[in-house]
């Protein structure tokens, strides 16, 4: 009997998928603290992508250093996560972090050389850490592989 209550509880326990769909409901409903407690629950199974949104939602919530620390994670776990990197980067540059934001996005730039969202971030990096020449010669990269990009037009 015992045993057959154990398996019955296990069975209705909530899975760390159904929790980041919960707080993937959560989030496209605008709660972003009713969020974060299943988004942590699912992202504690390293499930990348409740790690990824849990990230969001701390940027949400203007809690910058936990955002970074979730996409931190989400990088280590598939480092071969471009939008992951891409986003780390860009929280590290939103912290105040240049060197950290600026070898990320050099890092990620080995795994995607082609990547135009990549070289604009981190020509913006480098134009905020007053490397204007790095920067320029980014940006004008970025235009000769799509003329009409606007964050390179900036």
């Amino acid at each position: 009997m015992i045993g057959c209550l154990l398996i019955a509880s296990l069975l209705v326990q909530p899975t760390y998928i159904d929790l980041y769909q919960k707080g993937d409901k959560l989030i496209k409903g605008g709660d972003f603290k009713g969020a974060e407690i299943p988004l942590k629950e699912a992202s504690s199974a390293d499930y990348v992508p409740a790690l990824k949104s849990l990230g969001e939602v701390y940027v949400k919530l203007k809690q910058l250093p936990y955002a970074v620390n979730q996409y931190q994670k989400a990088v280590e776990l598939n480092p071969r996560d471009i939008s992951a990197r891409d986003r780390l980067a860009e929280l590290y540059s939103w912290v105040g972090d240049y060197d950290k934001s600026i070898v990320t996005y050099r890092d990620s730039l080995t795994l995607d050389p082609g990547n135009i969202s990549l070289k604009t971030g981190l020509a913006k990096v480098l134009r905020w850490s007053h490397r204007y020449d790095e920067a320029e010669k980014l940006y004008i990269e970025a235009l000769n592989e799509d003329p009409a990009h606007h964050e390179a037009l900036k």
